[in-house]
């Protein structure tokens, strides 16, 4: 009688079953680089309440084909991933880059739940002591690396076609800096889109067309402009992502000062709530009601 135990040979279910026992978290997979061996491309997958890793992937693949693809499929598929930016002092979106490189056509092509957790945080990856000293060619490397990386990842993101629910932390101070041209851009068309919904409701058609037709002018104008809200409206539209969850970081006023190249604010404070306002009615304007 042969020692040897054929896995490949077993019922889909049973298979099924040791996926789950071994690829599965109920809560998520936490995604995070590897401080081991300082890798920027290589990243570290950790179950929230299992603990476990992708590391069964490998014994998988030594199986046969059919079983590395039916199990790493599973492990896309199956389970919430958490990226953790900047958990080891790293520049925005590059463990989100890492990651979405990673997983490979396969895993885009499967991956169903993702979460971006401290995403978009200019402040958090961005080396303070340079703002003592005043360097603002630091300032300014910095924003285009990060503009870069973020397209990239809004590009990966647009592959994945089989995406259900996104989930990002936006900072504002990210949305309306330098990345973004100028926020006068988006709170002029802010206006002009409540002006639209107004020349909607209005009796007379005369009135509403000339409105509506500007809108359409403008919007195609303000869409082709370099800008992270663009690049996400760029990647939910590409990936036809069914739900995108947003949650608002609000940085200090240092920060803001520093990120958005001197732009004057009305108030001693920049108005978060005017611009958050501003932020949800240019997504939703571009992306509902498909998401």
């Amino acid at each position: 009688m042969s020692g040897k135990f054929a896995f490949a040979e077993l019922p889909g279910e049973l298979q099924n079953r040791v996926y789950e026992f071994t690829l599965k978290d109920p809560v998520a997979f936490d995604v995070t680089r590897n401080p081991a061996n300082g890798n920027k491309k290589q990243v570290k997958f950790t179950g929230v309440v299992t603990k476990h890793s992708a590391s069964p992937l490998l014994a998988f693949s030594m199986i046969s084909r059919k079983v590395y693809e039916d199990s790493a499929t599973f492990f896309w598929l199956q389970n919430t991933f958490r990226v953790l930016e900047q958990k080891h002092t790293t520049r925005p979106h590059q463990v989100a880059r890492a990651f979405l490189a990673a997983i490979g056509p396969r895993g885009r092509r499967v991956l169903k739940d993702l979460k971006l957790i401290n995403y978009g945080s200019l402040v958090e990856g961005y080396d303070r002591a340079n703002d003592r000293t005043r360097d603002t060619g630091h300032v300014s490397q910095h924003v285009r690396q990060t503009g870069h990386d973020l397209q990239v990842v809004s590009i990966q993101l647009g592959l994945c076609q089989n995406l259900q629910s996104l989930h990002i932390d936006l900072d504002l101070a990210e949305l309306f800096s330098w990345l973004a041209n100028s926020t006068e851009i988006f709170r002029a068309w802010h206006q002009h889109h409540l002006a639209e919904l107004s020349a909607s409701a209005l009796k007379n058609s005369e009135e509403a067309a000339p409105l509506a037709k500007r809108q359409k002018v403008e919007e195609k104008e303000v869409m082709r402009l370099h800008t992270p809200l663009n690049m996400w409206i760029s990647a939910a539209k590409g990936s036809r992502v069914k739900q995108l969850k947003v949650a608002w970081k609000v940085t200090d006023q240092r920060a803001i000062r520093l990120f958005t190249r001197g732009f004057q604010w009305e108030r001693e404070r920049p108005p978060y709530g005017e611009l958050k306002a501003v932020a949800l009615s240019y997504l939703r304007a571009f992306l509902e009601p498909g998401c």
